[in-house]
Order: C-alpha cells, then structure tokens, then sequence
C-alpha cells in the first residue's frame, strides 16, 4: 500500500526535478546567447572514431567560440583541414558535438542544441536555418521548380504563390526556363549549385549557413548571389559562411573567423 502511494510521489518529485534542470538550462542558455545574437557556439570541439584505423581519434574542431546576430555576416576562413565545413554542420545540428554547444534562437524561444529532440531540430531546419552546402543532394525525378518551391510548401505556402516565388528566384540565378521542368541530376556543376542556392534563397531565414556558395561560379553569378546575401542580410539574417574567394568575402562579410587544424593526440 505504501509503495503504491509512494510511486506517484515520487514520480511527481522527478518530474519536478526535470522542470527545474529545464528552467536552468534554458537560463544558462540566454545568459549565453546575449539579446543581440541568433545564433552562438560556446567551446565547440568535435572529435571522428575511425574505425578502420585502430580505431583512431581524429580532432576536427577544438574550441570554437562563436557568435552572429541579425543583419551580421561572419566569414570563416583558414586552410584546408581547419574544419570550416564540419562548424557549419555541427552548427545545423548533423554532427553531434563531442563538447560545447550550440545556442540559438528559434521562434520565441532560445534552444541549446545539444538538448533539442529530433523534432525540434526537424522544426529548426524549417523555419529558423538555411543551410547552402557544397553538393546539391535532393530526390532524383523531381523537377527543379518543384525541388526550389518545397522550402515555401513546408511553411504553408499555396503551390501557385510557392512556384511564382522559385521562379523568381530561379531567373535572377540565371536557370533557363526550359529547365525549370527538368531534374537537375544532368545540370552542370554550376547550374546544380544555382538550383542549391535558389532553393535557400527563395526564403527568408532567421539563420543562414553558407558552405561554398560560389565555388562553382562565373562572375555574374557570383555577382548576383553577392547581391542575395546582403539582401538577406539587410532582412534581418544572421550569416555564417566560408568564402574562398577574398575579394567576395571581403564584400559580404562584416567580421571573420579564422580556424586553424587542431592539434593531433600522439
């Protein structure tokens, strides 16, 4: 009978003990992200297992500190090896961070990314990240208005306004309309990274992740993606990007980070 009352009891008292680490952690969270920031990595360190060479531990990243606001655009620089891309997919949320973390703002709340479940994550990358990476990956068959417009369909948007909008987007990338109906599996490497960068660009995010963007780029398609991002800077996003031509970082970027290889464990 004791046991019986006493269950609850102390279910009750865990799940206030739940609340509480909750409230704290979420305090522990604004203090960190100050008023002015989007988006901020705190002591960012990640670590790969390869399993076929030992295994062996190879560090990518070792104490990144971080932080961007709205209408800010941080360029991240350094050589090959320095971890450029694997920070922008730690701060998307596909690499699991082997310490520090990562704090954003999301719709009226502010999220550390290391406690956020899969559906959050999942809600973050719809309404709040954009994320331009450096290969096209979408589901073969599908034409390339369709594939931009999705991002647009997500949050509700008819299809008509959805397509209007992606071939707007679409015909300042300089994608021929005889191609909007096609799959862009047969595109050139540059017209794939147009259809990659019209499907970010067609909406307007709160936090924009750019790996690359003109790697594959003549000037006038440099130009005019020069031209979206300080549109959206000028919207209100918050830009973390690696730019590889200077003159183009130097154009968009309004602070930089320059990232070294971390030291190897002997």
């Amino acid at each position: 009978m004791n046991g019986q009352n006493q269950k609850p009891k102390q279910e009750r008292e865990r799940e206030r003990e739940r609340e509480r680490e909750q409230e704290q952690e979420q305090a522990q969270a604004l203090k960190a992200l100050a008023p002015k920031q989007s988006l901020a990595a705190l002591g960012l360190s990640k670590t790969f297992t390869l399993h076929l060479s030992g295994p062996a531990q190879l560090k990518a990243l070792d104490g990144v500190d971080l932080s961007v606001g709205p209408k800010e655009c941080l360029g991240l620089t350094g050589p090959s090896g320095s971890g450029k891309s694997s920070l922008l997919r730690c701060l998307y949320g596909n690499y699991r961070l082997s310490s520090g973390d990562v704090i954003l703002k999301h719709e009226d709340s502010v999220v550390t990314l290391s406690k956020a479940s899969d559906r959050l994550i999942l809600a973050i990358r719809v309404q709040t990240i954009g994320y331009v990476s450096q290969f096209l990956r979408v589901i073969p068959r599908v034409a390339t208005l369709d594939i931009v417009s999705e991002p647009l369909l997500t949050v509700g948007w008819s299809q008509d306004r959805s397509h209007k909008a992606a071939g707007e987007i679409l015909d300042r990338l300089r994608i021929p309309k005889k191609l909007w109906s096609l799959p862009p599996a047969t595109f050139s490497g540059g017209e794939k990274q147009r259809v990659n960068l019209a499907r970010v660009f067609v909406k307007a995010w709160p936090i924009l992740l750019l790996d690359e963007p003109t790697a594959s780029l003549d000037a006038k398609n440099r130009d005019s993606v020069c031209s979206l991002i300080i549109e959206a800077k000028e919207r209100g996003s918050a830009i973390v990007g690696v730019f590889h031509d200077l003159d183009f970082l130097n154009r968009v970027a309004d602070s930089q980070i320059r990232l070294s290889p971390p030291r190897q464990a002997s």
